[in-house]
């Protein structure tokens, strides 16, 4: 009776252990909340997911894609933002967010299938050993080996195309090119200076200024509410903010800045009272407030590139 209820106690510990890694289900791929495919996960579908759920939201840290499938995140709401995109394997393979600077940042994704499992190194050699070359010819003699050999005699012969195989067409029937005009002949070319919406590159004030160009503004930073990034956070571009609002003012407690981008928080309204400056480095780079005697002070800010 022991020995029963240990084989049974065996068998339910191990169907927990692979439910939780995600490998005996048969969806296409599966979200954890932390690496390696620890914590809380739930379950992608094909298709499109606009938008994750609230709870899941800026939260996925790692995600397993079977083969056949391809999985696109994205940073923000309806497909937009920065992406990402991992391709599933014969096995189905692990992705860890931090290696690809997506870490807890997935707003929506989407999963595409593409038809056909990624082999591995044994299931190539194996391919390559199964093929049958029966159906290739034989270059010297193609009597010997498989299908006939495309007969030459099919083509035209280039010096006479009456004796061999069809007509070569005539070069009398082409296009007539006499509407061209002639290039040695310079006053019947297209003068190319009478383009109107052409600028002379050597005339400096009819040349679009690129300043004029509207600077297209993405998320440079994110404030968070608590520390080490955690709590309701929103997210700040490039620009001045005067007041953060009744909601947000001395309320920050850590901030993420993003790669060439510069941060200058103030302890009041208006860029007054005292001041730091953060820099964004690679991948991200998340500052508790605490650490530099600015916990709940910020009141105004202001982002700008750093070059």
């Amino acid at each position: 009776m022991k020995v029963f209820e240990l084989i049974c106690v065996s068998l339910v510990l191990a169907f927990l252990f692979l439910a939780d890694a995600g490998m005996c289900g048969t969806e296409p791929c599966r979200f954890y909340e932390h690496t390696n495919g620890r914590g809380a996960h739930f379950a992608g579908e094909p298709g499109s997911q606009t938008n994750v759920e609230n709870a899941w939201n800026d939260r996925v840290s790692s995600v397993r894609v079977r083969g056949g499938y391809t999985l696109i995140v994205y940073e923000h709401g309806s497909f937009k933002g920065k992406r990402q995109v991992f391709s599933g394997k014969k096995d189905g393979v692990l992705y860890n967010f931090p290696e690809f600077y997506f870490n807890d940042m997935m707003s929506s994704y989407r999963i595409k299938r593409t038809g056909h499992i990624t082999p591995g190194k044994k299931d190539r050699k194996n391919r390559q050993d199964s093929s049958d070359s029966s159906d290739r010819y034989d270059k010297k003699d193609s009597r010997k080996v498989g299908p006939q050999r495309p007969d030459r005699a099919d083509r035209y012969d280039k010096k006479d195309s009456d004796k061999v195989g069809p007509q070569r067409p005539d070069r009398a029937d082409r296009r007539d090119k006499s509407d061209r005009y002639d290039r040695r002949d310079v006053p019947n070319r297209p003068d190319r200076h009478d383009r109107p919406d052409r600028y002379d590159r050597r005339d400096a004030s009819n040349r679009p200024d690129h300043h004029d160009r509207p600077d297209r503004s993405y998320t440079c930073c994110k404030f968070y509410e608590h520390g080490s990034g955690k709590g309701n956070h929103f997210n700040g571009e490039i620009g001045k903010v005067k007041y953060v609002g009744n909601d947000w003012n001395d309320e920050i407690s850590s901030v993420w800045l993003r790669k060439g981008c510069m941060l200058t928080v103030y302890e009041h309204s208006d860029f007054k009272g005292r001041k730091h400056t953060f820099y964004g480095k690679k991948g991200g780079t998340l500052y508790n407030l605490t650490d530099f005697k600015f916990n709940d002070s910020l009141s105004s800010y202001e982002i700008r590139r750093n070059k």
